[in-house]
């Protein structure tokens, strides 16, 4: 199956589907582009990833990817654990979430992260939580475009 782009939308407090998730992944090993339903608002109307997500998404060979917009947990270490071996990517936007099920405690140390293709870079958060302090030790030698709100309303 050849896919340039994929978009998987999830409605709020819908429980994820882990068998038909495996699936959608296995059979998209073209696919450039992933978004979970990020909206760049500080908002969103779903759930982050499953907690092995990235991972299994590697597994598969999806190291190619060249562009990520996440909603995930605010320190997702499994994150930092995998993403570096994205080395193509180029676009990455991220809304943080934390509270709800699934969300850890965070981290006592700062997480390194180096992105060396990384042009666009948007990183959204409840006010709560300094996106900043996030991704202040990550290597972004090539940005072109940064982008980094907090908010007040975050509908989870």
């Amino acid at each position: 199956m050849s896919l340039a782009t994929f978009l998987l939308l999830t409605a709020v407090h819908t429980q994820w589907n882990e068998r038909l998730y495996r699936q959608v992944l296995a059979s998209t090993r073209n696919l450039e582009y992933f978004d979970n339903s990020y909206t760049g608002m500080v908002s969103n109307h779903s759930s982050p990833m499953p907690t092995h997500y990235l991972s299994r998404f590697l597994h598969l060979g999806h190291s190619h990817i060249k562009g990520l917009h996440l909603i995930m947990r605010y320190f997702d270490t499994k994150f930092f654990m995998n993403v570096n071996r994205m080395d193509l990517l180029e676009e990455l936007a991220i809304h943080y979430k934390v509270e709800g099920p699934g969300y850890g405690p965070e981290p006592n140390r700062p997480v390194s992260a180096s992105f060396p293709n990384l042009q666009y870079l948007a990183v959204t958060a409840p006010y709560d939580r300094a996106p900043l302090e996030v991704i202040h030790h990550w290597r972004l030698d090539n940005i072109t475009h940064f982008i980094c709100r907090n908010s007040r309303i975050d509908f989870t």
